[in-house]
């Protein structure tokens, strides 16, 4: 049976979301491996010359929906460092959403945010590894086809990938200092998958097929991109590239790719590059890590 769409507000649903992600979060005060590890992979970040003093978690609404007006606040320090910054330099929240999936109540929340945020939405996308846990079990809440996004291997030659794909992504790349975020896909699933979205007489679900919007247009095929965690955003790039790839070797013209995360950390700007590389991609968190 197929799940209603829980009768609750936007404010209200982004809420409950975001306090049972903070529940989970992992506090570790020795964040000082993670952050070299960090420096290390994106050795031209802005990090490497910037330190912390502390770093706390709060909930911020997209730009399209109002936020709470029940007062409630919903901001939560979940680390602090040291008086000395030098003893303490890059400190991060040790992240990890393992102890989220542990309690169906909690994780329930999410999913009911998500259901809420996404109804319109025709196929899920996941990024390994948590987005394919992720993107499968919110799939088959809302019925619909999921498509797995691997992170790329050298060995077969059989896959669809997002290498070179754009200009703005090479220059992303060089910015950040990493080149090894590039995604695939069997090309094996692609010939199953897409066709099907074109044949009314499909059992996945494609709510774009008929529809109108509100203004009594068709509808755009919607995909949707998850993962845990939004971070320098060269993933995120990665994934919307290769989805555009396919999607247009597929002849499918009219689409809309919405993104969304469970974290994201602020200073690492990856919300912020994804919107100054596209102007027609969503990119929503339910908690900013800064």
């Amino acid at each position: 049976m197929e799940n209603k769409i829980v009768s609750s507000s936007y404010p209200e649903l982004k809420c409950l979301a975001l306090k049972s992600v903070q529940k989970h979060l992992v506090q570790n005060n020795n964040c000082k491996q993670y952050a070299n590890a960090i420096s290390h992979q994106y050795p031209h970040n802005h990090l490497n010359s910037h330190s912390f003093s502390h770093c706390h978690t709060y909930g911020k609404n997209d730009e399209n929906h109002s936020t709470p007006t029940n007062g409630t606040d919903t901001s939560s320090v979940v680390s602090s460092s040291s008086s000395s910054s030098q003893q303490m330099s890059h400190q991060f929240v040790d992240y990890d959403i393992s102890k989220l999936f542990l309690s169906f109540d909690d994780f329930n929340c999410v999913l009911n945010y998500w259901q809420y945020r996404f109804n319109q939405v025709d196929l899920v996308v996941g990024i390994e590894p948590s987005g394919l846990v992720l993107g499968s079990v919110f799939s088959q809440r809302l019925r619909l086809p999921f498509l797995m996004l691997k992170k790329r291997s050298s060995t077969n030659s059989s896959l669809s990938s997002s290498d070179g794909a754009t200009t703005n992504l090479t220059l992303l790349r060089e910015e950040i200092g990493s080149d090894d975020e590039e995604l695939e896909v069997e090309q094996e699933i692609l010939s199953t998958l897409f066709p099907s979205i074109k044949d009314s007489t499909s059992g996945f679900p494609f709510k774009s097929n008929e529809e109108l919007d509100e203004n009594g247009e068709k509808k755009k095929f919607q995909i949707l991109i998850m993962d845990d965690l939004l971070e320098n955003g060269t993933c995120l790039a990665a994934a919307i590239e290769l989805i555009k790839k396919l999607l247009h070797q597929s002849k499918i013209k009219d689409f809309k790719i919405l993104t969304t995360f469970i974290s994201s950390i602020k200073s690492l700007g990856g919300k912020e590059k994804i919107y100054e590389m596209y102007n027609d991609i969503s990119v929503d968190v339910i908690n900013i890590i800064e």
